[in-house]
């Protein structure tokens, strides 16, 4: 007759699951000490501290700690600083179980990607991680070995609901599509997302001429500022960018999502010529991932815009 395990179950981390952990890393990790030459980094790790400040998860069963995944969420991706199943439990697909859990997170909040990184002698984890649609990025030497780092791609999909620019558009009656994808790390993989040409993609930059005194600029795809053209359209003898805070500041968005429409202040907008060429442009929509499709006259004609010739291809 068989026993049931009892019934796993995955949280966060408490500050009396601490000497667990700890004996979970240092068994999970201890055959690799030989292997490396030095302990691994995770059984150096203060795992006190992980579980203040870090995000830290265990899974459960019956009251017993069999695997710890240690996360940092950062602006940029997910990091997961450490995974550790216990050796008597390894084979059950906790590992995976775990991973998964990470991915989901990565989603929820809008992460596109995971990243992590391993020791070149630690095989198991490397096939692993493979196995589990993580790719190698690069190497670097660490402690007289190598640490190979690792990312997986998230479908991330923007929030659904309105954005200050798209309540904006839609009070002014202003036709346009809203086009969803999750957020993208270039404007090349942007305007592929969209389906659309990079000339079509409009990036909205912020300059600042002076002292409480900005304009938005529109910049296709594919296209870089003239700086010479842009000042003397401006009537200025100097131009700069604003850092984030300042970005944020003048116009209510994050840089990266930054849009006229529905900005917390209303600037002079500049488009580049080149706008008027697509039948169609696509804009930031005020949140990573979101943009709005609509014609270049109507953007041109709402936002009162002056045209100019202000950019050269890059």
């Amino acid at each position: 007759m068989t026993t049931d395990r009892p019934r796993h179950e995955l949280r966060r981390a408490r500050p009396d699951d601490v000497r667990a952990i700890t004996a979970l890393v240092d068994a999970a990790y201890g055959d690799y000490v030989a292997l490396i030459g030095r302990k691994p980094e995770p059984m150096l790790a203060d795992h006190a501290r992980a579980v203040a400040e870090h995000e830290v998860w265990v899974v459960d069963e019956g009251g017993e700690v069999l695997a710890v995944a240690e996360l940092i969420d950062r602006d940029e991706d997910l990091w997961i600083e450490n995974v550790a199943v216990a050796p008597d439990h390894q084979g059950r697909g906790i590992g995976r179980l775990l991973l998964e859990h990470v991915e989901r997170t990565a989603r929820m909040r809008g992460r596109p990607v995971i990243r992590l990184l391993t020791n070149e002698r630690m095989t198991r984890n490397r096939a692993m991680y493979e196995r589990l649609g993580y790719r190698e990025t690069h190497r670097e030497p660490r402690g007289g070995t190598e640490v190979v780092h690792f990312e997986k791609e998230v479908a991330v999909i923007a929030e659904e609901g309105p954005t200050p620019a798209i309540t904006a558009l839609e009070a002014a009656g202003v036709p346009h599509r809203v086009v969803r994808t999750r957020p993208a790390r270039s404007p090349e993989e942007s305007a592929e997302l969209q389906g659309i040409p990079l000339a079509a993609l409009l990036r909205t930059i912020v300059v600042r001429r002076g002292a409480d005194d900005y304009a938005f600029v529109l910049v296709p795809g594919g296209r870089r500022f003239d700086w010479p053209k842009l000042r003397a359209h401006l009537g200025v003898n100097r131009l700069s960018l604003p850092d984030a805070d300042e970005a944020r500041a003048v116009t209510g968005y994050e840089r990266g999502a930054i849009t006229p429409f529905g900005a917390s202040r209303s600037w002079p907008v500049i488009a580049d010529a080149s706008v008027l060429e697509p039948s169609s442009v696509a804009i930031g929509g005020g949140a990573r991932g979101v943009n709005v499709h609509l014609d270049p006259r109507v953007l041109v004609e709402h936002l009162r815009a002056a045209v100019a010739d202000v950019t050269v291809a890059e």
